[in-house]
């Protein structure tokens, strides 16, 4: 399953610490079946007049950590490293995450089976799907309601929701919903983890070195 991180700072940080440590989570990190987080990565952060920019690779991020240095100090960052659950999609760049409109950027990592929607949703992969969903409720509620709203009209659709995992960015805070059901193979693979702290705040699919993190709640939505 994939990976993602979200960083917040009222200083502008060098993305480059984090990441290091991200693509290092990404290389170690195996799913429950096996697969690893190798099949490409995206990295986002909002420039000095609040526009997203990005980068996007077909390579692991391991292998690109010489590329960390270029990323500018900035206040808010996302970034994700894919596991792909289709062959076909899996050199296509265009594909990889996050994705961004004018007002949010986003990431997901899920296991979701059985999805069965009443109506045609855009979208190549399950991310891209999920986004779209996600935007139409953006434009009606504030994020943690559109949040929420998703989560729960996904449950009510999916056969067997594993994980839904949503990190989600605007112009001032960093939000993420965690849904899952537990498992007895590896019961936080599924969980993420947050810092809170007044200067700093970090949202990721993993611990972070250095960083006395806190869990999410199974069904938690949380804005920072």
């Amino acid at each position: 399953m994939c990976r993602f991180l979200l960083v917040k700072s009222e200083q502008k940080v060098e993305p480059q610490k984090f990441l290091k440590q991200f693509a290092e989570i990404s290389q170690k990190s195996k799913a429950l079946n096996g697969d690893w987080q190798g099949d490409g990565w995206g990295f986002s952060y909002l420039d000095d007049k609040k526009r997203w920019q990005t980068y996007k690779s077909v390579k692991p991020v391991w292998e690109e950590d010489y590329i960390f240095k270029e990323f500018p100090e900035v206040n808010i960052f996302l970034t994700h490293a894919r596991s792909a659950s289709y062959m076909k999609n899996l050199n296509d760049v265009n594909v990889n995450q996050p994705y961004f409109n004018d007002n949010y950027c986003y990431v997901f990592n899920g296991d979701l089976e059985g999805v069965c929607l009443n109506k045609r949703v855009p979208g190549a992969i399950g991310a891209q799907k999920i986004w779209n969903l996600l935007q139409e409720r953006l434009t009606k509620m504030n994020p943690e309601k559109s949040l929420k709203d998703l989560s729960d009209f996904l449950y009510q659709h999916t056969k067997t929701l594993h994980a839904l995992n949503i990190g989600l960015a605007d112009t001032k805070n960093i939000y993420a919903l965690c849904r899952f059901t537990p498992n007895s193979i590896a019961p936080d693979y599924h969980v993420l983890c947050y810092l809170n702290k007044p200067h700093l705040k970090i949202i990721c699919s993993d611990l972070l070195g250095g960083f006395k993190m806190e869990n999410f709640k199974e069904g938690e939505i949380l804005k920072f």
